[in-house]
């Protein structure tokens, strides 16, 4: 494989075989929600609100709804930040719902491809946490590096109409 097709490849974001206007505006908006990672504000939903429990799931990765019986669901979408970061090999990924919500969890690498899916399912509102183990899709340990989070979150009842995105940076140290 040549570099020509190797960048052909890495630049067909959509995966349906050519690159165009689909995959400019996938990447445009991958960069936008990155930039916007940088720098993370002061004020930002912290660790320490969002849980502390964790429970398997899956093969690699861990997700644990910490929500308690008479806990108040946050007022906001809220993603949190990964700890600890950087992390070798596992990091915690904290994220909170205001509503049931349809949820999509996934890391990207530094060229925006999917690494892995974390989550993806409807879950109930409050605290929730997602595992990370430094392995792609098929199990196997990825590079060192830099890599993003990315947390889309739809309310249940709320028919395609109130979307939460929101990306993050985390490093990989392996």
């Amino acid at each position: 494989v040549g570099l020509g097709e190797a960048a052909r490849a890495a630049a067909d974001v959509s995966g349906d075989g050519d690159v165009d206007t689909q995959d400019a505006q996938l990447i445009r908006n991958f960069v936008e929600d990155v930039i916007a990672c940088f720098p993370v504000e002061p004020g930002c939903a912290g660790n320490a609100d969002l849980g502390q429990t964790a429970a398997s799931q899956g093969n690699h990765a861990t997700h644990t709804d910490t929500a308690e019986a008479d806990d108040a669901p946050p007022q906001t979408y809220q993603l949190g930040s990964s700890y600890p970061n950087p992390s070798n090999p596992s990091t915690q990924i904290p994220y909170a719902l205001p509503e049931r919500s349809r949820v999509r969890l996934v890391i990207y690498n530094a060229l925006g491809q999917r690494v892995r899916t974390l989550v993806d399912r409807e879950q109930g509102a409050g605290p929730h946490r997602a595992r990370w183990d430094g392995r792609a899709e098929d199990g196997r340990p990825v590079a060192s590096g830099v890599y993003f989070y990315r947390l889309e979150a739809e309310a249940s009842g709320s028919g395609g109409g109130r979307m939460f995105v929101q990306t993050r940076p985390l490093t990989l140290v392996q």
